[in-house]
């Protein structure tokens, strides 16, 4: 009896011990990365951007990024396109791998939009009218995203949803695959999605104009949809795929491909410093530290670029969730993540508009947003009492606005990595604006 207890006692101490050292391990790993992440003299030499920005410039011309003129009414075509790999027919896919999961492109099909409703709605048999977005906002983030959306939906046609500050659902990008911005949340389906708009609904089914057409839409301001594709390997058609064949564009085209997009872009440089206040991450904001941030996030792309596609870095989940505790430079990519959806919709079915333009003439830019929506024109006296021409911004990162100067030596290395991208997005829609030079 004495020696069973006596061998137990040793068995506890032994599993102490190995906790104890497992404890240590955990926690001096730990304060390195910190120690790492946190370091303000953490930085990158002029010969690490040359390195990187030959990656990068071969990225573009790798030949899928460079497209050959867009025709405004048809999409880009190319191989990448083929959702079968044989015709490139995009109403044809397969449904051989099934994971449990729902399959957007198999199990859910194409609802019969109703003509007497200018929204995409829908009747089935036992449940009220069911609606999807009649636009989606989809980007990109700190380019005012959020401002726009409310001044829209101050237009007597135009209702939000039951999403995030009645504006981002976060489904197409996150929920649907359990992502969100760090964690994993439930996996969540497409009736989940259709209950966003729910309340839409039942007022654009209420509201009707003189001849009884219903009128009123709705939409969705999920910015995150543009650039977020990181749950492409949980597509059943992208199994045992490298890189993705399917993805968000590809998705919605299924269910709506009458979808209009509106995208507001923004100096990609500027952008970055705004989002790497704005990012719920506890962290002294300071340039110094923005500047250690983003040559850590520099080390990370060139790391990824030595092995791999611009594309397959940018879509990596791991890699995401390394900018995010850095700085997201991968967001200012815009011409990568624009290609992916000009793959699927033709060009007339987005407005793209740049912040800095937008910002400095709203009246112009709402307007211009009215007439994309085919939305009835407001007048003078309604702008005024239903705010849309408000002077306050909705959303300003406050913390960006008290905020030094970015260092000179910072810009100049986001010049270096973004400049080659911005003259592809210019080329793309044919306007110099989009170089912000």
């Amino acid at each position: 009896m004495t020696d069973r207890l006596t061998g137990l006692v040793n068995t506890v101490r032994k599993r102490k011990l190995l906790l104890l050292v497992i404890c240590v391990v955990y926690v001096s790993i730990t304060a390195v990365v910190y120690y790492v992440i946190s370091d303000p003299s953490y930085d990158v030499s002029p010969k690490d951007v040359r390195r990187l920005n030959i990656l990068l410039k071969s990225a573009i011309y790798d030949g899928w990024i460079r497209t050959s003129p867009l025709d405004l009414n048809t999409s880009i075509s190319g191989t990448s396109v083929d959702l079968t790999g044989t015709d490139g027919n995009q109403d044809k896919y397969t449904c051989d791998v099934r994971t449990g999961q729902e399959d957007l492109l198999c199990d859910v099909e194409t609802p019969n939009f109703l003509s007497e409703y200018r929204n995409p709605c829908w009747r089935v048999s036992g449940r009220p009218l069911q609606c999807l977005p009649y636009f989606q906002l989809i980007g990109v983030d700190k380019s005012g995203t959020t401002d726009l959306f409310y001044r829209l939906i101050r237009h007597p046609h135009v209702i939000g949803n039951q999403g995030y500050i009645g504006k981002e659902t976060f489904w197409w990008a996150w929920k649907r695959y359990g992502l969100d911005l760090r964690k994993t949340v439930p996996r969540r389906d497409f009736d989940y999605y259709i209950n966003f708009f729910r309340e839409a609904a039942a007022t654009i089914e209420e509201t009707t104009d003189a001849s009884g057409y219903h009128d009123v839409i709705t939409g969705d301001g999920s910015p995150v949809d543009f650039w977020d594709f990181r749950g492409w390997t949980d597509i059943p058609q992208n199994n045992g795929l490298k890189e993705p064949r399917i993805l968000t564009p590809h998705l919605i085209g299924h269910i709506n491909p009458d979808t209009r997009f509106i995208l507001i872009i923004r100096d990609p440089i500027e952008r970055l410093y705004s989002d790497y206040h704005f990012l719920p991450i506890k962290r002294v904001c300071t340039p110094e530290s923005f500047h250690s941030a983003v040559a850590r996030s520099f080390g990370v792309l060139s790391s990824c670029l030595h092995g791999n596609t611009l594309r397959h870095c940018l879509f990596d989940k791991d890699l995401h969730q390394k900018f995010n505790e850095n700085a997201r430079i991968h967001l200012g990519f815009y011409v990568v993540y624009l290609v992916e959806w000009l793959k699927v919709f033709p060009r007339k079915q987005f407005l793209i508009i740049r912040f800095e333009d937008y910002i400095t003439d709203i009246p112009k830019y709402i307007n211009r947003v009215y007439r994309f929506l085919d939305l009835a024109p407001v007048s003078l006296q309604q702008t005024a009492v239903l705010g849309i021409l408000s002077p306050v911004r909705e959303n300003v990162t406050k913390r960006k606005v008290k905020a030094k100067p970015m260092l000179n030596k910072t810009r100049d290395i986001l010049r270096d990595i973004y400049q080659p991208f911005n003259v592809e997005l210019s080329n793309l829609l044919k306007n110099e604006d989009f170089l912000w030079s």
